[in-house]
């Protein structure tokens, strides 16, 4: 009876994260000396595993995240003429207002439109004049950055790194908060977001108003991305990939009307390194995956240009900037360079320097 009664009070202690489809993790057990190390070990085996998980008690107050969504939500409601003065072709969808792009590979465009911005350390953040954005947006930039630390801490002691190695990088990157909004009924065929990787070393996904994320787990199978109530997401991105030689998975994702008729809108956190931080394969991630590097040498901005040329989204300094870099050259040795950036550096009369 005894027995029964501690194994009962074992099972009511555990936290209730059957519902959820992908890893949870609390980053109050980071917090704790005691459970810090099985913390630090279940972040390893989802991001080697799953290459996205929930992370519980973040730290950001519900009260900003409502804020900072009605101000979202009152932007895109704007008319399509206003959104457009705040779309500004130089900035490479890296500001400002984006009416919509495709996925990598995708010849079709995505189903939405976002608004982007950044450290407000230069005067490139775009701020509409007919909704508030500013105030709400820098001050929950800046709560996710001050939150962020300890996940980073906890990422650089998952590879071996001192605490403050992805800091940093990031203290001074060029991480970025893109509101999106995804309307109601895509056309058939049409995602809302098609299959894709993040380029950046990490993305935190905040809490949306609808469901519709989906993960393509190892297996090829899609799984809706169902999480405890208030957590975010946290998915590894193609530099994180590029970093560990492929140990941590940069997972393919999608956002679909999963519950149609109804709109979605959404909010994630694109955490980036300087552009000249190198991205090359850790020494002792090289040893954990064969013993050879399988990813290229890259700066960050090298590989950020190579996404954004895929994209269409380039601007010719950065098409130019890609070319004289060497990196799809190194790409294209290892059979990663993206078909749509080669494409679009010849037709830019740029090919002389990627024959094979």
């Amino acid at each position: 009876m005894r027995k029964w009664f501690l194994l009962c009070c074992l099972v009511m202690s555990l936290p209730l994260f059957s519902a959820s489809s992908i890893p949870v993790l609390d980053m109050r057990d980071y917090h704790n000396p005691q459970t810090r190390n099985r913390f630090i070990r279940q972040l390893k085996n989802a991001a080697e595993e799953v290459g996205f998980f929930a992370l519980l008690h973040f730290g950001i107050e519900d009260a900003l995240l409502k804020t900072a969504y009605q101000g979202s939500e009152a932007f895109f409601r704007l008319d399509i003429d206003t959104k457009m003065k705040y779309c500004i072709r130089e900035l490479a969808g890296q500001r400002g207002y984006v009416p919509g792009e495709s996925a990598k590979g995708e010849m079709r465009p995505d189903y939405k439109e976002f608004f982007t911005v950044g450290r407000e350390i230069t005067d490139c953040n775009v701020w509409p004049k007919e909704v508030n954005l500013e105030k709400p947006l820098l001050r929950l930039f800046s709560e996710i950055e001050k939150c962020k630390g300890p996940l980073e801490a906890a990422f650089s002691e998952a590879l071996g790194q001192s605490r403050g190695f992805f800091g940093q990088k990031t203290r001074r990157g060029e991480s970025i908060l893109r509101l999106f909004h995804y309307p109601r009924k895509p056309p058939s065929g049409c995602f809302w977001a098609a299959p894709h990787t993040d380029i950046n070393l990490f993305t935190i996904f905040l809490r949306a108003t609808a469901k519709g994320l989906q993960l393509k787990t190892k297996e090829g199978e899609w799984i809706e991305v169902i999480v405890p109530e208030k957590a975010v997401v946290i998915g590894c991105g193609d530099m994180m990939e590029n970093l560990t030689n492929g140990l941590f998975r940069s997972a393919v994702h999608r956002v679909c009307d999963s519950e149609r008729g109804i709109e979605r809108f959404g909010m994630a956190f694109y955490t980036h390194g300087g552009y000249q931080d190198r991205m090359d394969p850790l020494d002792i991630c090289v040893g954990m995956t064969g013993g050879k590097p399988k990813y290229a040498e890259a700066t960050a901005r090298e590989l950020l240009s190579e996404r954004l040329v895929d994209l269409g989204l380039a601007t010719p300094e950065v098409m130019q900037q890609l070319a004289s870099s060497g990196l799809m050259q190194r790409l294209m040795k290892m059979g990663r360079a993206s078909p749509q950036a080669v494409t679009a550096l010849k037709k830019a009369g740029l090919l002389d320097e990627y024959e094979q």
